[in-house]
């Protein structure tokens, strides 16, 4: 014979139960240590053990997991866009030439791993970077003007030629603000100072006590190279024990590169 619908329910009821209690589980990437844990094996596969020559994949993960829960102790853990953040990190190793937002989001925590902290900071409190304001509440670090302080504000973002008066008025890319409007940056050949800044492609060289320099091209790919800030790629590669390297748009990895020290 076969059960009524009434005889079911108590079955179906149970089992909406169990569906309910399953769900309630936390989620590891919640906190601090799962996540970091998640990071380390992510950021630990096989093929990076082999290309930096580290000890075992197992002490690498240990290394990054430790690292990782160093650096985002330093504020307040939110967690948001940590699953984006991983999956951006495993995608990341689908070859070794690593790019410039890739090696900000290994080291720095860069985007889109950059909502992962969160601090205090709002309406106009001082700060120096992002992870110092309210991000989750959509507050960024802002510097409104060239030679000024940072502040956490909620960015109103200002075209070119717009006003900018307002502290949380952010320029676009390639403009900033002159203290009322948006104007273009600097180029090659311009003058430049702490108040006017030079374009991403060049960089204000100053003569020792002045206080108004000139623009002058960031070297090329393949030039040499002692800071990122060389680089018109804003990247300069450098073996782990030397002090100049080359400018590139991508990092390969290898025993001998900076990057790879991190692995070991």
């Amino acid at each position: 014979m076969k059960p009524t619908l009434k005889a079911l329910l108590p079955l179906y009821s149970l089992s909406l139960w169990l569906a309910a209690c399953s769900s309630t589980e936390p989620d590891p990437l919640a906190r601090v240590s799962g996540f970091c844990d998640a990071w380390g094996e992510e950021v630990c596969t096989e093929r990076i053990v082999e290309l930096c020559a580290a000890s075992s994949t197992e002490q690498c993960q240990v290394t990054q997991a430790e690292s990782c829960v160093d650096q985002l102790s330093k504020g307040s853990y939110r967690g948001t866009g940590a699953k984006e953040c991983l999956a951006f990190i495993n995608d990341i190793y689908r070859d070794s030439a690593i790019s410039r937002e890739e090696r900000e989001a290994l080291i720095n925590f860069g985007p889109p791993c950059d909502g992962l902290l969160s601090g205090e900071g709002r309406g106009g409190d001082e700060c120096a970077e992002n992870k110092d304001c309210a991000t989750a509440d959509g507050f960024e670090c802002i510097r409104r003007l060239p030679d000024e302080d940072r502040h956490c504000h909620i960015p109103e973002v200002v075209q070119g030629g717009g006003r900018c008066r307002d502290e949380a008025s952010m320029c676009v890319e390639g403009q900033y603000c002159n203290g009322s409007n948006c104007i273009a940056m600097a180029t090659e050949g311009d003058e430049c100072s702490a108040s006017v800044p030079c374009e991403s492609s060049a960089r204000c060289v100053i003569a020792d006590e002045a206080t108004v320099g000139e623009c002058e091209p960031r070297a090329k790919n393949g030039s040499d190279c002692v800071r990122d800030s060389d680089c018109a790629s804003n990247m300069c590669d450098r073996n782990a024990d030397e002090a100049e390297g080359f400018c590139v748009t991508y990092i390969g990895l290898d025993v001998r590169s900076d990057l790879c020290a991190r692995f070991r």
